[in-house]
C-alpha cells in the first residue's frame, strides 16, 4: 500500500467525520 492511498483514505475518513449526516450514518453502521 502506497502512502498516497493511505493519505487518501485518511482524508476520506476526515471528510466523513466532518460531515454530520454521513458521519452519523457511518457510526451507526459500525456500532
Amino acid at each position: 500500500m502506497s502512502w498516497d492511498s493511505i493519505w487518501r483514505r485518511f482524508t476520506d475518513f476526515q471528510y466523513l467525520f466532518h460531515t454530520p449526516f454521513i458521519g452519523t450514518l457511518f457510526l451507526f453502521n459500525f456500532s
